[in-house]
Formats: C-alpha cells, sequence, structure tokens
C-alpha cells in the first residue's frame, strides 16, 4: 500500500511540475501576460555602444503579429550621466524592415569622457488613432 501511495504522490508531483513548466514557458506569449502591456508592440529594446569616440545608440522595436501599428513615431535623446541637457536628439518616423521590425539607429561623435544612455518615447498608431506610448531608457556605455 505505501508502494501504490508513493507512485500516486510521484505521478502527481510529476503532473504538476509539467503544467507549471509549459505555463512559464514561451507558447503563445502574444496571448499571454507579457503582451498585454502594449496594444501593438511586442517587444523594445534599447541600446547603446561606444568605439572609439563614437556613441551608437539603437532601438528595435518588434510588433505583435496579430495587431502591428501602421505607424511608429520615436524621439530619442543621447544623454550623459550628470548632465540635464541631451547630447544629441533625433526625432523620426520609422518604416519595416524585411521582416516587420522598425529599427532606429544613428551615430554621435563624442568630445566628453563619460558614461553614456539614450532614453527614447516611442509612438505607435494603427488607423490614424494613437494606441501606444511607450518610454524607457538603455544601459550605459562609457567612454
Amino acid at each position: 500500500m505505501k508502494k501504490f501511495i508513493m507512485i500516486v504522490l510521484a505521478l502527481l508531483l510529476l503532473l504538476m511540475s509539467c503544467t507549471f513548466t509549459f505555463a512559464a514557458s514561451e507558447y503563445g506569449e502574444e496571448s499571454q501576460g507579457a503582451s498585454s502591456r502594449f496594444a501593438s508592440v511586442f517587444l523594445v529594446v534599447r541600446n547603446i555602444h561606444i568605439r572609439e569616440s563614437y556613441a551608437y545608440p539603437n532601438v528595435t522595436i518588434t510588433p505583435k503579429s496579430s495587431t502591428p501599428p501602421d505607424k511608429v513615431e520615436i524621439d530619442v535623446e543621447l544623454m550623459r550621466i550628470g548632465s540635464s541637457a541631451p547630447i544629441a536628439s533625433w526625432s523620426q518616423t520609422l518604416s519595416k524592415d524585411e521582416g516587420g521590425i522598425y529599427y532606429f539607429g544613428e551615430r554621435k561623435k563624442l568630445s566628453l569622457k563619460g558614461t553614456y544612455y539614450l532614453s527614447s518615447v516611442v509612438r505607435c498608431y494603427r488607423g490614424g488613432r494613437l494606441v501606444d506610448t511607450i518610454t524607457g531608457d538603455s544601459g550605459t556605455a562609457t567612454y
């Protein structure tokens, strides 16, 4: 009888762990909680790289496949820690690449040593109506 109870408990534990693993997996990620934050955007990635004396800020916007935006506008500011004024700023309307991804990338010559980051505001439109406004900062890079 003890053996039978142990087998049943082991099977129950196995079944429960599979259920928790599936719930935390990436299957159907657009229909789960991670994507419900924005109406038309699945992911926004902000990066800054510094090579020699140039900063390369970039932002990648991955739209949701089920409800992609018609138009994406972006405002980007290159900031230096310790300064309240931006070193450079850009405002653009982005176009999709062949893979359906929106990409912003620029280059700026740096004149001061320091730690830099970028701040961005992404506005997404569908049917002429603003559906998402996404703000955020990148990590830092030091020159």
